[in-house]
């Protein structure tokens, strides 16, 4: 959920090394959708990057802007103007691209929203700080979600009032299941699955209050039929973040 907006985003991954969000506004609708590096980060109404930004309102997503670069400053002139920042995110050097010149060089990146305008420095200061700006209060629990005739009781979330199901998958593509590649750390393989688009229902006390689709998703089949669709919720019930977690195998 973004906070102070009627909206809430969903990140789907796909292939290629980028990091995919979806912005639903409360009626639903998709009002944005944002694919860039998967260091893209939320701080408040924005999402960041460790060289652009992009502005969220209750209508819509910005289009991507690049940030103000500042000159090398010095560990005390950094303190300061972060002090002075309304939003504050660094990136490690281990976060940033392999081909950015700022990793090989051993600097990180500090972005920053600084008397109203978003800017940049690269710094060998590698202090690790807090980011500010924005709500990151961990979500408590994660619920499996899956069609109506698969719905059971440990699948409802804020005390049992809500749920989300899968109402319809709209079948394109079947992928067969394999087991795990030779060499494999893990053991595991890729399941049977759908390829399509999924139609989902959030439901409060048994009534509907919110559909969405979701293009491109995935149905797994290995397991009755379950959605990869995560739904995860603050224990205040003031947030509600819906995750789809694609696997890169995929090509989505």
């Amino acid at each position: 959920m973004v906070p102070g907006l009627s909206v809430a985003y969903f990140i789907v991954f796909p292939p290629a090394g980028q990091e995919r969000r979806l912005f639903v506004n409360s009626s639903g609708a998709m009002i944005g959708d944002i694919s860039d590096q998967p260091q893209l980060f939320p701080l408040g109404t924005f999402m960041v990057t460790p060289d652009a930004f992009y502005s969220v309102t209750a209508d819509g997503v910005s289009a991507r802007r690049p940030m103000q670069d500042v000159t090398t400053l010095g560990t005390a002139q950094l303190s300061a103007m972060i002090a002075d920042s309304t939003h504050y995110r660094s990136f490690d050097v281990t976060e940033l691209p392999e081909d950015d010149p700022d990793r090989a060089a051993g600097r990180s990146i500090h972005v920053m929203r600084h008397n109203g305008v978003w800017k940049r420095a690269a710094s060998a200061d590698l202090a690790r700080r807090d980011p500010k700006g924005g709500s990151f209060e961990p979500l408590d629990a994660v619920y499996r979600i899956s069609r109506p005739s698969a719905a059971s009781g440990s699948e409802k979330f804020f005390g049992g009032q809500y749920h989300v199901e899968l109402t319809h998958f709209d079948q394109r593509e079947y992928i067969g299941g394999r087991g795990p590649v030779f060499g494999s750390t893990t053991g595991l393989g890729v399941p049977a699955q759908w390829l399509g688009t999924g139609y989902y229902t959030v439901f409060r006390s048994g009534a509907p209050i919110l559909r969405f689709r979701i293009d491109d998703d995935s149905e797994t089949l290995s397991e009755s039929g379950m959605s990869q669709l995560q739904a995860r919720g603050s224990p205040r019930l003031d947030s509600l973040v819906l995750i789809n977690n694609l696997r890169e195998e995929k090509t989505v």
